[in-house]
C-alpha cells in the first residue's frame, strides 16, 4: 500500500472513496425505531464518537497529503492546504449531518477532525523529511 500512496492519482481516488464513506456514515440516523436494534450512535458514548473523528479525518488528511505533495513544493503550503481541505470537508459534513434525523452539527466534531488532520500532517512531515544526504 505504501508504494500505491506515492502515486497522487491513487491517493486522490482513495480520498474520494474515504469522503464517500464518511458521507455514508454521516447519513445514518441518530436513533432507531426498534429498541432491539439500536443505531450505532445510540450504542457509542459521545466522547468515544468524538475521538473516532481523529483517526477518521487523519486518514483523509493523509490521502490529501499524498495526492497533493507532488504539486505543492513548499511543505508549509502543502500542510496548510491539507488542513484547509479537511476543514472544508468537515464543515460540509457537519452541515449535511444537520439534516439527518436524530443527528446534529457539532463544532466539537470539527475540532476533532482538525486535530486528526494536524496529527496526520505532522507525522507525514516527520516521516518524509529530506535527510541530510538529500540536502547536500
Amino acid at each position: 500500500m505504501k508504494g500505491l500512496l506515492q502515486k497522487p492519482e491513487v491517493s486522490a481516488v482513495l480520498a474520494v472513496g474515504w469522503m464517500l464513506l464518511i458521507i455514508f456514515l454521516s447519513h445514518q440516523p441518530g436513533f432507531s425505531d426498534n429498541p432491539e436494534h439500536p443505531s450505532f450512535f445510540e450504542m457509542v458514548p459521545e466522547l468515544l464518537g468524538n475521538l473516532l473523528h481523529i483517526p477518521e479525518y487523519g486518514v483523509l488528511a493523509a490521502f490529501y497529503w499524498f495526492s497533493c505533495r507532488t504539486k505543492i513544493n513548499s511543505i508549509t503550503r502543502l500542510n496548510l492546504t491539507v488542513i484547509a481541505l479537511v476543514l472544508l470537508f468537515a464543515c460540509s459534513d457537519e452541515f449535511h449531518q444537520s439534516f439527518v434525523i436524530g443527528r446534529y452539527a457539532s463544532a466539537m466534531d470539527i475540532v476533532s477532525d482538525i486535530v486528526g488532520a494536524v496529527l496526520a500532517v505532522l507525522m507525514l512531515t516527520l516521516m518524509h523529511r529530506p535527510s541530510q544526504a538529500d540536502i547536500e
